[in-house]
């Protein structure tokens, strides 16, 4: 492969035309092109941007190779992950993930922001001591009874 056909596959994955991501990206139709066709490459800046857009890393787009799993359908592997997610501990689990995860920061502010939507408090908030301990067993057991009836 190579970074043309990296953000090639995905624009068309994502049903989206040259002209929507050149828009997106600050370029001209011209010059989103000519990544597309291997005539010329896209700066550092322009890199990350196609990345967001395109959901695909940095790091596939530069090498111009597929790594990052977005071409795996999100349901399967959600089902294969919660299947395999109750016969391995916690912590061999968590640095599993942790080993490939690209923005391990992003992904703590949304798990954080998504705690708090759910129950009020995240992680932080509770290893200062500043939540209840009643309320953090009801999360805990309205999570378990979430999980129980979500089994794969």
């Amino acid at each position: 492969m190579s970074i043309g056909s990296v953000i090639k596959d995905r624009r068309i994955a994502l049903n989206l035309k040259q002209e929507d991501v050149a828009d997106k990206v600050g370029v001209t139709v011209q010059t989103y092109g000519k990544w597309e066709n291997d005539k010329t490459e896209p700066k550092a800046s322009q890199v990350s941007a196609l990345s967001k857009i395109l959901r695909v890393s940095e790091r596939d787009i530069c090498s111009g190779e597929r790594t990052d799993g977005s071409d795996i359908d999100p349901i399967s592997f959600m089902r294969h992950i919660a299947s395999a997610r109750r016969l391995i501990d916690d912590v061999s689990y968590s640095l599993m993930i942790y080993d490939h995860m690209d923005d391990p920061h992003g992904f703590i502010a949304t798990l954080e922001s998504e705690l708090k939507k759910r129950h009020g408090f995240g992680v932080k908030e509770v290893q200062q001591q500043e939540v209840d301990p009643s309320d953090y067993d009801a999360a805990v057991g309205e999570t378990q009874a979430e999980n129980s009836m979500n089994r794969v």
